[in-house]
């Protein structure tokens, strides 16, 4: 029984974590930071993209994306 309780847990977790990674990526900032970012404005997308991790730290897109910022800006 407690194994059913653990999955049924994990699974909305997992729901619950998808759901807020996508919330933050239909974010119009986050939108505007890929915009800055597709036009080389790497400091003004990395604050972007900065922002959108804070609301979903967990998010690997954002990191992908700060992480490309840094290497655009020779760091």
């Amino acid at each position: 029984m407690q194994i059913r309780i653990c999955k049924a847990a994990l699974l909305l977790n997992m729901l619950a974590l998808v759901l807020s990674q996508s919330q933050v990526r239909s974010a119009p900032a986050y939108s505007q930071a890929i915009s800055d970012f597709q036009s080389r404005k790497y400091s003004k997308a990395l604050a972007g993209f900065q922002s959108a991790s804070r609301a979903a730290p967990s998010d690997p897109m954002c990191h992908y994306y700060m992480a490309l910022c840094y290497q655009g800006m020779n760091q």
